[in-house]
C-alpha cells in the first residue's frame, strides 16, 4: 500500500452537483448564487426526515439552476459544498451523494459537475 500524501491531505475542493429532486424531499432550494443551508430532506421510500451531513460543522447549499431540466414533480437543484479537504473531504462528498440518493435526487442529460481546487493548497499562494 502507498504511503499517504501529507500534501495531498491540504488540498482544498468544492463541488457542485446539479440534479433534480422530488418536491417532496422537503429541501428548500434558493435563488441562483443564494443558495439555502441543506440541513435535511425526506427520505424518498419511508418519508422520514434525514438530516444532511456536515464537513466540520459546515453546511451544503442547494440554490436553483435555470440550465436544469426537469419534469413533473421535480425540481431543478444544485447542491454547493462547503470547502472540502483531503481524503476526509473525499469521504464527505460520497456521504453526501448517498444522502442525496436516498431524499430522490437524480440527474439527467442537462446536469452536471463542477469541481473548483483551492489553488493555495496546490502553490502555496493565492
Amino acid at each position: 500500500m502507498k504511503a499517504q500524501d501529507p500534501k495531498a491531505e491540504i488540498i482544498t475542493f468544492g463541488v457542485e452537483l446539479e440534479t433534480t429532486i422530488p418536491v417532496t424531499s422537503n429541501v428548500v432550494v434558493g435563488a441562483y448564487h443564494v443558495g439555502t443551508t441543506v440541513r435535511s430532506g425526506t427520505e424518498m421510500n419511508t418519508g422520514i426526515p434525514l438530516t444532511a451531513p456536515t464537513f466540520h460543522g459546515a453546511h451544503w447549499k442547494a440554490e436553483r439552476d435555470g440550465s436544469i431540466i426537469t419534469r413533473p414533480g421535480r425540481l431543478a437543484c444544485e447542491f454547493v459544498s462547503p470547502i472540502l479537504s483531503g481524503s476526509e473531504g473525499v469521504e464527505h462528498l460520497l456521504q453526501f451523494v448517498e444522502w442525496a440518493n436516498a431524499i430522490g435526487a437524480n440527474v439527467n442529460a442537462s446536469c452536471g459537475c463542477h469541481i473548483t481546487v483551492g489553488v493555495k493548497s496546490i502553490i502555496g499562494t493565492d
